[in-house]
């Protein structure tokens, strides 16, 4: 898996949140929209083929209009993206990953006690 640029992960992002398969006219209006981003129809295309080349979409006609389909999920990419990150910027060192990001936001009551769960659930795998 290959990681997305910026604006390859916005328009990911957009795809993912849908509740249907997008045509391109619906992406390219809910990154106007959303997003502020007002990207010629030409732009689109070429983003969605190197989306397309990296495996992360394919694109099927419907009628007059191209249809953007997902290969792969965001619980996928983002677990991709997590574990590069562990190895590569902590060592693969859980404690470390997780002091971080702990270091960069307060826990709530709540959170923490998610957390607790996820680890003692975590020990019957």
């Amino acid at each position: 898996m290959e990681k997305l640029s910026s604006s390859e992960s916005l328009f990911m992002k957009v795809i993912w949140e849908a509740d249907h398969e997008l045509s391109v006219t619906e992406l390219m209006s809910i990154l106007d929209k959303k997003y502020g981003k007002d990207y010629k129809r030409t732009s689109v295309q070429t983003f969605l083929m190197k989306m397309e080349l990296k495996g992360f979409i394919t694109t099927r006609r419907e009628g007059k209009n191209s249809v953007v389909v997902t290969r792969i999920t965001e619980g996928d990419y983002l677990a991709y993206m997590s574990e590069r990150d562990l190895k590569f910027w902590y060592q693969d060192d859980l404690s470390l990953y997780i002091s971080m990001l702990c270091r960069t936001r307060k826990l709530q009551p709540e959170e923490k006690e998610r957390i607790r769960r996820l680890l003692d659930d975590s020990t019957d795998l």
